[in-house]
Protein backbone atom coordinates (compact mmCIF):
# COMPACT_ATOMS: atom_id res chain seq x y z
CA UNK A 1 0.00 0.00 0.00
CA UNK A 2 1.15 3.78 -0.65
CA UNK A 3 0.28 4.10 3.21
CA UNK A 4 2.83 2.29 4.21
CA UNK A 5 5.35 2.90 1.85
CA UNK A 6 5.04 6.44 3.28
CA UNK A 7 5.72 5.01 6.83
CA UNK A 8 8.45 3.08 6.10
CA UNK A 9 10.05 6.34 3.93
CA UNK A 10 9.36 8.42 6.91
CA UNK A 11 12.29 6.18 8.88
CA UNK A 12 14.53 5.65 5.81
CA UNK A 13 14.80 8.79 3.78
CA UNK A 14 14.23 11.99 5.84
CA UNK A 15 16.64 13.90 3.92
CA UNK A 16 14.33 13.72 0.40
CA UNK A 17 11.86 17.33 0.92
CA UNK A 18 10.39 17.43 -2.71
CA UNK A 19 8.14 14.68 -5.07
CA UNK A 20 10.06 14.85 -7.98
CA UNK A 21 9.38 10.92 -8.53
CA UNK A 22 6.63 8.39 -8.13
CA UNK A 23 6.48 7.63 -5.02
CA UNK A 24 8.55 9.57 -3.68
CA UNK A 25 8.59 10.21 0.35
CA UNK A 26 8.24 14.26 0.75
CA UNK A 27 9.28 14.68 4.50
CA UNK A 28 8.63 17.33 6.79
CA UNK A 29 6.99 15.58 8.95
CA UNK A 30 4.08 13.32 7.50
CA UNK A 31 2.91 14.34 3.97
CA UNK A 32 3.77 11.83 1.23
CA UNK A 33 3.10 12.86 -2.74
CA UNK A 34 2.27 10.29 -5.34
CA UNK A 35 2.91 12.52 -8.38
CA UNK A 36 2.04 9.32 -10.90
CA UNK A 37 -1.36 9.29 -9.35
CA UNK A 38 -1.69 12.91 -7.66
CA UNK A 39 -2.37 10.90 -4.44
CA UNK A 40 -1.47 12.67 -1.15
CA UNK A 41 -1.36 10.93 2.34
CA UNK A 42 -1.05 13.11 5.67
CA UNK A 43 0.47 11.18 8.14
CA UNK A 44 -1.23 12.92 11.25
CA UNK A 45 -3.45 15.94 10.66
CA UNK A 46 -1.21 18.07 13.37
CA UNK A 47 0.22 19.24 10.22
CA UNK A 48 -2.41 21.35 8.99
CA UNK A 49 -3.08 24.68 9.99
CA UNK A 50 -6.63 24.93 11.85
CA UNK A 51 -7.11 27.94 10.29
CA UNK A 52 -5.96 27.65 6.36
CA UNK A 53 -6.30 24.35 5.79
CA UNK A 54 -2.49 24.29 4.67
CA UNK A 55 -0.04 21.94 5.23
CA UNK A 56 2.63 22.79 7.33
CA UNK A 57 5.38 20.35 6.60
CA UNK A 58 8.56 22.11 6.03
CA UNK A 59 9.06 23.41 2.39
CA UNK A 60 6.79 20.48 1.04
CA UNK A 61 3.73 21.10 -0.74
CA UNK A 62 1.15 18.93 -1.75
CA UNK A 63 -1.34 18.40 -4.42
CA UNK A 64 -3.91 18.26 -3.97
CA UNK A 65 -4.03 19.42 -0.30
CA UNK A 66 -4.53 16.27 2.17
CA UNK A 67 -5.41 18.67 5.46
CA UNK A 68 -9.09 19.23 5.91
CA UNK A 69 -10.38 22.60 5.23
CA UNK A 70 -11.67 25.06 7.75
CA UNK A 71 -15.39 25.61 7.51
CA UNK A 72 -15.85 29.51 7.70
CA UNK A 73 -19.74 30.79 9.23
CA UNK A 74 -19.91 34.82 8.57
CA UNK A 75 -20.84 36.07 11.95
CA UNK A 76 -24.39 37.89 11.58
CA UNK A 77 -24.98 40.91 10.16
CA UNK A 78 -26.10 43.33 12.78
CA UNK A 79 -27.53 47.11 13.11
CA UNK A 80 -27.20 49.40 15.61
CA UNK A 81 -29.84 51.91 16.15
CA UNK A 82 -28.48 55.35 17.59
CA UNK A 83 -30.81 57.18 20.17
CA UNK A 84 -32.88 60.19 18.79
CA UNK A 85 -30.57 63.39 18.85
CA UNK A 86 -33.15 65.59 21.44
CA UNK A 87 -32.61 69.29 21.71
CA UNK A 88 -33.55 71.46 25.17
CA UNK A 89 -35.33 74.37 24.58
CA UNK A 90 -34.64 77.01 27.73
CA UNK A 91 -37.55 78.83 28.75
CA UNK A 92 -37.41 82.59 27.72
CA UNK A 93 -36.35 84.72 30.54
CA UNK A 94 -39.27 85.68 33.14
CA UNK A 95 -38.84 89.67 34.60
CA UNK A 96 -39.75 89.72 38.00
CA UNK A 97 -39.56 85.80 39.16
CA UNK A 98 -36.73 87.32 41.38
CA UNK A 99 -33.67 84.79 39.51
CA UNK A 100 -31.73 86.70 37.21
CA UNK A 101 -32.06 85.30 33.82
CA UNK A 102 -30.89 85.45 30.19
CA UNK A 103 -29.99 89.24 29.74
CA UNK A 104 -31.02 90.59 32.67
CA UNK A 105 -29.18 92.87 35.11
CA UNK A 106 -31.16 92.56 38.40
CA UNK A 107 -34.75 90.88 39.37
CA UNK A 108 -36.21 91.70 42.81
CA UNK A 109 -39.06 89.75 42.51
CA UNK A 110 -41.59 92.18 40.85
CA UNK A 111 -42.08 94.34 37.47
CA UNK A 112 -43.31 97.42 39.81
CA UNK A 113 -41.06 100.55 38.41
CA UNK A 114 -39.61 103.22 40.25
CA UNK A 115 -37.53 100.70 42.47
CA UNK A 116 -34.11 99.49 42.89
CA UNK A 117 -34.94 97.10 39.80
CA UNK A 118 -37.08 98.89 36.57
CA UNK A 119 -40.17 96.19 35.38
CA UNK A 120 -38.05 95.76 32.48
CA UNK A 121 -34.68 94.27 35.26
CA UNK A 122 -32.52 96.96 34.20
CA UNK A 123 -31.02 99.59 36.49
CA UNK A 124 -33.20 102.52 37.32
CA UNK A 125 -31.09 105.13 34.99
CA UNK A 126 -30.20 108.46 36.18
CA UNK A 127 -31.39 110.57 33.59
CA UNK A 128 -34.09 113.13 34.72
CA UNK A 129 -32.74 112.42 38.33
CA UNK A 130 -32.04 115.11 40.76
CA UNK A 131 -28.43 116.08 41.11
CA UNK A 132 -26.70 116.69 43.78
CA UNK A 133 -23.44 119.51 44.82
CA UNK A 134 -21.90 116.98 46.96
CA UNK A 135 -22.99 113.50 48.68
CA UNK A 136 -21.77 111.70 51.45
CA UNK A 137 -22.75 107.99 52.89
CA UNK A 138 -21.67 106.63 56.07
CA UNK A 139 -22.16 103.06 57.31
CA UNK A 140 -21.20 101.58 60.42
CA UNK A 141 -21.45 97.83 60.61
CA UNK A 142 -21.29 96.08 64.41
CA UNK A 143 -20.76 91.86 62.96
CA UNK A 144 -21.34 91.51 67.08
CA UNK A 145 -24.24 92.85 67.86
CA UNK A 146 -26.52 94.16 64.51
CA UNK A 147 -28.95 96.55 66.96
CA UNK A 148 -26.14 98.59 66.30
CA UNK A 149 -25.88 99.14 62.65
CA UNK A 150 -26.21 102.60 61.58
CA UNK A 151 -26.39 104.00 57.32
CA UNK A 152 -26.46 107.88 56.99
CA UNK A 153 -26.97 109.46 53.79
CA UNK A 154 -26.45 113.13 53.16
CA UNK A 155 -27.55 114.79 49.36
CA UNK A 156 -26.91 118.19 49.18
CA UNK A 157 -26.95 121.57 47.23
CA UNK A 158 -28.81 120.13 44.83
CA UNK A 159 -31.00 120.83 41.82
CA UNK A 160 -34.03 123.40 42.56
CA UNK A 161 -36.50 120.99 43.51
CA UNK A 162 -40.25 122.15 44.57
CA UNK A 163 -42.67 120.45 47.48
CA UNK A 164 -44.53 118.99 44.67
CA UNK A 165 -42.12 116.44 43.45
CA UNK A 166 -41.56 114.85 47.09
CA UNK A 167 -45.42 114.03 46.40
CA UNK A 168 -47.31 113.26 49.93
CA UNK A 169 -45.19 110.62 51.85
CA UNK A 170 -47.65 110.96 54.58
CA UNK A 171 -50.37 109.04 52.88
CA UNK A 172 -49.75 108.27 49.28
CA UNK A 173 -45.76 108.83 48.32
CA UNK A 174 -43.77 105.35 48.48
CA UNK A 175 -39.96 105.91 48.35
CA UNK A 176 -36.86 103.84 47.98
CA UNK A 177 -33.34 104.50 48.70
CA UNK A 178 -30.73 102.52 46.34
CA UNK A 179 -27.37 101.52 47.23
CA UNK A 180 -25.25 100.60 44.41
CA UNK A 181 -21.91 99.51 44.40
CA UNK A 182 -20.79 100.75 40.74
CA UNK A 183 -16.93 100.10 40.57
CA UNK A 184 -15.29 97.66 40.14
CA UNK A 185 -17.77 96.28 37.70
CA UNK A 186 -20.41 94.62 37.80
CA UNK A 187 -22.45 96.87 38.94
CA UNK A 188 -24.33 95.22 42.25
CA UNK A 189 -27.31 96.42 44.73
CA UNK A 190 -26.38 96.76 48.12
CA UNK A 191 -29.49 97.76 49.67
CA UNK A 192 -32.57 98.26 48.88
CA UNK A 193 -34.74 100.14 51.42
CA UNK A 194 -38.31 101.46 51.29
CA UNK A 195 -40.60 104.03 53.14
CA UNK A 196 -43.72 103.36 52.64
CA UNK A 197 -45.91 106.24 53.33
CA UNK A 198 -47.19 106.51 57.11
CA UNK A 199 -48.02 109.28 59.50
CA UNK A 200 -44.90 109.05 60.68
CA UNK A 201 -44.06 111.63 57.98
CA UNK A 202 -44.94 115.29 59.12
CA UNK A 203 -44.70 118.60 57.40
CA UNK A 204 -46.13 119.23 53.77
CA UNK A 205 -45.44 123.04 53.65
CA UNK A 206 -42.07 123.65 53.66
CA UNK A 207 -40.26 119.91 53.90
CA UNK A 208 -41.21 116.33 55.14
CA UNK A 209 -39.63 115.04 58.05
CA UNK A 210 -39.75 111.33 58.90
CA UNK A 211 -38.93 110.08 62.53
CA UNK A 212 -39.58 107.08 63.66
CA UNK A 213 -36.80 105.79 66.03
CA UNK A 214 -39.52 103.95 68.99
CA UNK A 215 -40.59 102.29 65.52
CA UNK A 216 -38.75 101.89 62.95
CA UNK A 217 -40.23 100.86 59.44
CA UNK A 218 -38.89 97.35 58.06
CA UNK A 219 -36.36 98.39 55.98
CA UNK A 220 -34.86 100.15 59.32
CA UNK A 221 -35.16 103.80 57.58
CA UNK A 222 -35.17 105.83 60.70
CA UNK A 223 -35.64 109.33 60.15
CA UNK A 224 -35.59 111.51 57.12
CA UNK A 225 -35.52 115.20 55.72
CA UNK A 226 -36.70 116.35 52.83
CA UNK A 227 -36.17 119.84 51.65
CA UNK A 228 -36.82 122.25 48.52
CA UNK A 229 -35.31 124.60 47.28
CA UNK A 230 -33.55 126.59 44.13
CA UNK A 231 -30.57 125.43 42.64
CA UNK A 232 -27.57 124.91 45.26
CA UNK A 233 -30.71 124.98 48.64
CA UNK A 234 -32.53 121.64 48.01
CA UNK A 235 -31.41 118.63 50.38
CA UNK A 236 -32.22 115.11 51.51
CA UNK A 237 -31.28 113.58 54.65
CA UNK A 238 -31.85 109.73 55.30
CA UNK A 239 -30.62 107.83 58.35
CA UNK A 240 -31.13 104.04 59.70
CA UNK A 241 -30.34 101.73 62.42
CA UNK A 242 -30.21 98.71 64.13
CA UNK A 243 -31.05 95.30 62.96
CA UNK A 244 -33.65 95.73 60.07
CA UNK A 245 -30.44 97.08 58.46
CA UNK A 246 -29.28 94.76 55.67
CA UNK A 247 -25.76 94.00 56.01
CA UNK A 248 -23.64 95.94 53.15
CA UNK A 249 -20.79 94.11 51.74
CA UNK A 250 -19.23 97.23 50.58
CA UNK A 251 -15.69 96.23 51.29
CA UNK A 252 -12.44 98.72 51.64
CA UNK A 253 -12.33 100.31 48.01
CA UNK A 254 -14.53 100.83 45.25
CA UNK A 255 -17.32 103.19 44.34
CA UNK A 256 -20.88 103.72 45.43
CA UNK A 257 -23.97 105.61 44.48
CA UNK A 258 -27.02 105.83 45.96
CA UNK A 259 -30.26 106.91 43.84
CA UNK A 260 -33.86 107.98 45.89
CA UNK A 261 -37.03 106.93 43.92
CA UNK A 262 -40.56 107.79 44.93
CA UNK A 263 -43.89 106.93 43.57
CA UNK A 264 -44.58 110.13 41.71
CA UNK A 265 -41.29 109.32 39.38
CA UNK A 266 -39.14 111.53 40.54
CA UNK A 267 -35.59 110.74 42.00
CA UNK A 268 -32.71 112.05 43.60
CA UNK A 269 -29.32 110.97 42.35
CA UNK A 270 -25.71 111.23 44.23
CA UNK A 271 -22.58 111.34 41.66
CA UNK A 272 -20.20 108.62 42.01
CA UNK A 273 -18.90 108.31 45.43
CA UNK A 274 -15.39 106.57 46.07
CA UNK A 275 -14.74 104.73 49.28
CA UNK A 276 -12.71 107.26 51.20
CA UNK A 277 -12.44 105.69 54.25
CA UNK A 278 -12.80 102.46 56.45
CA UNK A 279 -11.68 102.54 59.77
CA UNK A 280 -12.78 99.60 62.56
CA UNK A 281 -16.58 99.08 61.60
CA UNK A 282 -16.92 102.28 59.71
CA UNK A 283 -17.01 102.86 55.57
CA UNK A 284 -17.21 106.43 54.54
CA UNK A 285 -17.94 107.14 50.36
CA UNK A 286 -17.99 110.52 49.79
CA UNK A 287 -18.11 112.14 46.29
CA UNK A 288 -19.48 115.24 43.85
CA UNK A 289 -22.37 115.47 42.70
CA UNK A 290 -22.14 117.11 39.37
CA UNK A 291 -23.94 119.40 37.56
CA UNK A 292 -27.52 118.86 36.51
CA UNK A 293 -31.25 119.31 36.73
CA UNK A 294 -34.51 117.26 36.71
Amino acid sequence: MKHSTCLSAFFTALAISTCAVSPVWADNLGACCFADDGDCILTWESQCDAFTGDYQGDFTTCSPNPCPQPTTTLAAETTTTLPATTSTTLPEPECGNGAIEGGEICDDGNTAGNDCCTATCTFPSPAGCFHSGGSTLTYVDDPSDDSKDKLAWTWKKGSEVTMADFGDPASTTTYQMCVFHVAPAPTTVEASLVIPPGDYWTGGTSKWKLKTESSPVTSGITSALLKPGVAGKSSVKIKGSGSALPDLDLGSEGTLRVLLLNSVGKCWQSGPMPIVKVKGKKTKAAGDGGAGGA
